[in-house]
């Protein structure tokens, strides 16, 4: 994984990779650093990621079409 995880688009990256590999993540992943969570709150105001179901702790995602 070459994602600059000091900026904005390596965290925003991390995420949709992890989304694309394994359909969403847990909880404990997401908020596994403030830099993660606040990527997926930005992905998901920008309408980049919507969340499809889940049972806890796994947090099911899908890509919106058009993402990287």
């Amino acid at each position: 994984m070459s994602n600059d995880l000091r900026t904005k688009q390596g965290q925003e990256e991390i995420v949709i990779d992890k989304i694309r590999e394994d359909g969403g993540f847990t909880v404990f992943w997401a908020a596994e650093t403030q830099r993660r969570a606040c990527a997926i709150e930005r992905l998901q105001k920008r309408g980049e990621i919507r969340r499809v179901g889940g049972n806890y702790p796994f947090c099911k995602y899908e890509l919106v079409i058009g993402v990287k």
